[in-house]
Formats: structure tokens, C-alpha cells, sequence
């Protein structure tokens, strides 16, 4: 047993405290940047037409158009979104931009359309449909996209061109029989 001479043991011992000390201070820093960017994003969340809208992290921006969506300043927020998405299309953050901006017309065209004002909802229904489309052309597994989609499709349904065939062969019996009823497809 000629590896266990003290030597040996001091060396490793040695090469194990160095790799310890290395690994905690990598994780030190990322802790602290991770700190900073929340403190940031909870900066933003308080004052969301701060100066920091036009620079920055691509997550600060984000917290800052959901604070204008959730102070109600929407089409700011859409707005917002929309920059976003343009200016940082190659980060995986740029899609959550596109499909938080659908969101928010979404939810504003369900609003107009249980306010029975289906001029506003159409058009909102159509920029969310253009928003989730885009989305799901880059993540085309993206499930609550799709089913968002669905739900703009109900507000502003589209009307086949004349000349096209029907989506799918059988699209008048698209539902399941359940109890003697007729229930939709889940999309």
C-alpha cells in the first residue's frame, strides 16, 4: 500500500480543498449575479417606466412588461413585449416575449367579447392569433400556445377561402358522442 504515504494523502487532500475552493467560489458568483438580476427585476416591477426599459437583461425586460401588463398599461406592455422580441430574437426568452404579448390580447379581446363588443375583440383575437402563430413556428410543441391559439380561433374564427377543401374529411363530425350528445374535439 504504497499510495496511502502520507505524501500521498497530502496531495490529495490538497487537490480536493483546491477543487472545493474553486466550485464554491463559481457558485458564489453565480449566486451573486443571480441576486443582482432579481433585485433588478423587483426594481423594475416597482417602477416598470423606469430608464432601464431599453437596455439590460432580457429577463429585467420582461419583469418590467408584465409590471405595465399587470398595472394595466397593456398596450405599453404589448408594446414592450414586442421590442423584445424583435431585438433579442436569438435568445429562448424571445419566445416567452411573443407568447406573454398574445397573452395579453387575449385576454383583453375575452374581455371585449364578454363585454359584447366583438369590433374590439375581433381585432385583438387576430394580433393574438399572429403572436401564438409565430411561436409555434420556432416550438411547435408548445402546447399552452396551441391551446391559446384554439381559444383565439373561437373569438375570430377563419373562414375558409372559396375553393378550399374542408380541414379535415369528416370536419362535421369532429366531436365524440357522450350521453347522446355531440362534445368538441380537444384541440
Amino acid at each position: 500500500m504504497t499510495w496511502l504515504r502520507p505524501r500521498h494523502l497530502h496531495r490529495a487532500f490538497a487537490v480536493a480543498s483546491a477543487a472545493g475552493l474553486v466550485a464554491s467560489a463559481a457558485w458564489s458568483y453565480q449566486a451573486l449575479q443571480a441576486a443582482s438580476l432579481a433585485r433588478q427585476i423587483a426594481a423594475a416591477q416597482r417602477a416598470p417606466s423606469g430608464a432601464a426599459a431599453d437596455g439590460g437583461e432580457v429577463a429585467l425586460q420582461l419583469a418590467q412588461a408584465a409590471a405595465l401588463g399587470r398595472s394595466g398599461d397593456w398596450q405599453a406592455a404589448v408594446e414592450r413585449y414586442d421590442a423584445i422580441a424583435q431585438r433579442a430574437a436569438d435568445d429562448p426568452l424571445a419566445q416567452d416575449a411573443s407568447y406573454d404579448a398574445a397573452q395579453l390580447l387575449l385576454s383583453q379581446a375575452i374581455a371585449a367579447q364578454q363585454r359584447g363588443d366583438a369590433a374590439r375583440a375581433l381585432p385583438l383575437a387576430e394580433l393574438a392569433k399572429q403572436r401564438l402563430r409565430s411561436v409555434l413556428r420556432v416550438q411547435p410543441g408548445a402546447w399552452d400556445a396551441r391551446y391559446n391559439l384554439e381559444r383565439a380561433l373561437r373569438i375570430a374564427p377563419e373562414e375558409p377561402l372559396p375553393g378550399d377543401a374542408p380541414a379535415h374529411p369528416n370536419s362535421e363530425r369532429r366531436g365524440m358522442r357522450q350521453g347522446g350528445s355531440l362534445t368538441p374535439e380537444l384541440p
